[in-house]
């Protein structure tokens, strides 16, 4: 065996112990780390600064399909399925309007800002996109008995939500 060869073999050699101990050392490091709980759909969602005309856009698309004239089964209508009740604890305008782009759209941005801030009391802190989702779908009392969590609400509203912001961040481009 030549003098280059046995130096580039020894030089190798120690390389490879190095890089054998970083693994063995730097895998020991990883496993004494405790596992944290990562909410996927907040660790991977995009910085963005999200407006209330977003958020009533992705519901209309999904609601409504974009339309003004829907009436749901439950007896929601309009572009943004809102319920009676709901249309009633924001305005004094007849139900009938919520065919009305103009009024529901008033009405909507109205019920929209009333989410937000409930939420941001209730939880001590400034509502997530699909918190706000959640509430708008499932409604505030189903939400604050879920303790604030999508994952501890139904499924349709899971969907809901997961259906809404991919709307909502495909029409941002995100």
């Amino acid at each position: 065996m030549n003098q280059s060869f046995r130096q580039v073999a020894f030089f190798g050699a120690i390389i490879g112990l190095g890089v054998g101990a970083f693994l063995v050392f730097g895998l020991k490091k990883v496993e004494e780390q405790p596992r944290q709980e990562v909410d996927l759909v907040s660790a991977y969602t995009p910085p963005a600064v999200i407006k209330v005309d977003d958020i009533l856009r992705g519901i209309s698309v999904y609601e409504s399909s974009d339309t003004d004239h829907k009436v749901g089964a439950a007896g929601e209508r309009g572009r943004y399925q809102m319920m009676e009740g709901t249309w009633y604890d924001r305005t004094d305008t007849p139900f009938s309007e919520a065919v009305n782009p103009q009024v529901s759209y008033q009405v909507a941005t109205d019920h929209i800002d009333w989410i937000y801030n409930t939420l941001q009391r209730d939880m001590g802190r400034a509502p997530l996109l699909d918190d706000i989702l959640a509430t708008y779908n499932g409604g505030i009392g189903a939400y604050r008995n879920a303790g604030f969590d999508v994952r501890r609400m139904t499924k349709s509203t899971q969907t809901y939500v997961e259906y809404v912001t991919n709307i909502i961040y495909d029409d941002m481009n995100l």
